[in-house]
């Protein structure tokens, strides 16, 4: 098993080539968008480095980030960014060790909303003209 520390950029690959595969579960509907963005937050994009979270999160369709927005605020902004990372609580044994995760976590959801949010901007305004077009 890869030592995420020893080899980052390959760690950040296996993870992209993770969210790509479950975009395309998505895209090709053998998931729903719940399933998607519940594994995306939960797991696969707080692993990522940022610059790889950013490039990911910008290569979105608009509309997959408009709704990936949502989740993010609906997931993130009742709880100030700070959910429990349970996919991460192996070996956290203390309220400390669990504080300290959430810590550390805070950032990277704090980023996901922002890359999130401007990547989706504008979407409402696209969506209307798409709409009077027709």
């Amino acid at each position: 098993m890869m030592n995420p520390t020893s080899d980052p950029i390959g760690r950040c690959e296996h993870d992209l080539k993770t969210c790509r595969w479950l975009l395309s579960l998505y895209t090709s509907r053998k998931i729903n968008f719940s399933e998607l963005a519940n594994r995306l937050l939960l797991i696969d994009l707080l692993v990522l480095c940022d610059p790889c979270r950013r490039d990911f999160i910008a290569s979105l369709d608009r509309r997959i980030a408009h709704d990936l927005f949502e989740a993010v605020r609906d997931m993130l902004e009742p709880v100030d960014f700070r959910p429990v990372p349970y996919a991460f609580l192996i070996g956290v044994e203390t309220p400390e060790e669990l504080e300290k995760k959430i810590v550390l976590f805070k950032p990277r959801y704090e980023s996901i909303y922002r890359l999130a949010r401007d990547r989706a901007a504008g979407i409402d305004e696209v969506v209307d003209e798409s709409i009077d077009e027709l």
